[in-house]
């Protein structure tokens, strides 16, 4: 006949039997899910990588977008901060290509100013000659109203009839002295009315017009 004890005891070792499996169960429902989630996030990040790498690889192909546009797509890439050996290189890479066509751009930009510059020196050379050629001619006219056709063709290479004319007195060093500051119609009167043109145009400031705006003179 079975004791209290003995059936005490089988009690306690079966609930204990109960008690283990079900941890068991519980333990390997928890490995079970914590395997899911590291291989959902595994894929995830997997997606991440191959969409950066797409991404990457099409903005090397990129022929239309500015150098700024492909620097912003590159940074929104950059911004997603994966880690990965190809996209890395791919990021240096795209990197390169921007650094380069940015540097293409300024030398490029560079050499049109000095271009432009080198356009407008002969145009300004051109318009000293030819400036100076149409001064000459006002002091020698015949007649007033020769006099006054010449000064309308010159009036036509200034800004407005009031630019300014500076003539300067001496040029010391660095030091540069002018007569009392005048306009071009007034300076063009005084020239037909003295009959006298003893100056040579020394300087020319241009508006973006490609208009005189400044004239500078000295003695001869």
């Amino acid at each position: 006949m079975k004791t209290l004890k003995n059936i005490s005891e089988k009690l306690n070792f079966t609930t204990f039997v109960l008690l283990a499996v079900l941890v068991g169960f519980a333990v390997s429902g928890t490995s079970c899910k914590a395997k899911k989630e590291a291989k959902e996030k595994a894929r995830i990040e997997a997606e991440r990588v191959a969409k950066a790498i797409e991404d990457l690889n099409a903005l090397m192909l990129d022929e239309t977008s500015t150098v700024d546009q492909l620097q912003s797509k590159l940074d929104i890439i950059k911004s997603r901060k994966i880690q990965n050996d190809e996209v890395n290189s791919l990021i240096d890479l795209n990197q390169q290509r921007i650094d380069k066509k940015r540097a293409e751009l300024a030398e490029q930009k560079r050499k049109e100013e000095e271009k432009k510059k080198e356009e407008e020196k002969k145009i300004i050379l051109k318009t000293d000659e030819q400036l100076d050629l149409y001064l000459k001619q006002i002091a020698a006219a015949p007649t007033a109203a020769d006099a006054n056709a010449l000064i309308t063709k010159v009036l036509e290479m200034f800004s407005s009839e009031t630019a300014d004319v500076l003539i300067i007195v001496s040029k010391k060093g660095g030091e540069v002295d002018y007569d009392k500051p005048t306009n071009i119609k007034t300076y063009l009167n005084y020239v037909k009315d003295q009959k006298l043109y003893s100056k040579k145009v020394e300087a020319l400031e241009m508006d973006s017009n490609g208009k005189i705006k400044l004239l500078e003179l000295m003695n001869r």
